[in-house]
């Protein structure tokens, strides 16, 4: 339900609620209540035209993404809000990147969801997961 790349912990934004997330995140993170607490500020900050899908927690600073849907294959990142922790999270910049030719795409999606979900086996099945 979560990917960890280069020191960042990426997951989907309505997982936060998830026993399961919590119980995976709880291996990455030192205080999991306090990088809940952070997520849900990070929510609450971000500007209303972001309809974040995917957070990013890394050291000190996070990000709310907004990727197309998640029931397509290699989704499209739209628009990123990156905030940094000092110690609570603070808005420092908004990227819209629609208009942009070749915009990151998600990659791997399937791990965003249990293993026993309709999704994880959709994007499983795809080719570049």
């Amino acid at each position: 339900m979560l990917k960890k790349v280069r020191g960042n912990i990426y997951f989907r934004c309505d997982a936060r609620s998830d026993p399961q997330f919590h119980n995976e995140l709880a291996n990455f993170v030192p205080n999991l209540q306090e990088t809940l607490a952070q997520v849900e500020q990070m929510l609450d900050l971000a500007p209303p035209n972001i309809s974040a899908n995917l957070c990013r927690i890394g050291q000190g600073d996070g990000s709310v993404l907004e990727y197309e849907s998640f029931t397509s294959h290699n989704p499209r990142l739209r628009k990123s809000a990156f905030f940094k922790f000092t110690p609570k999270p603070k808005l420092r910049r908004v990227i819209d990147y629609r208009k942009r030719i070749n915009p990151p795409k998600l990659h791997k999606v399937f791990l965003y969801f249990k293993k026993d979900s309709p999704e994880y086996r959709f994007h499983q099945a795809s080719p570049d997961g």
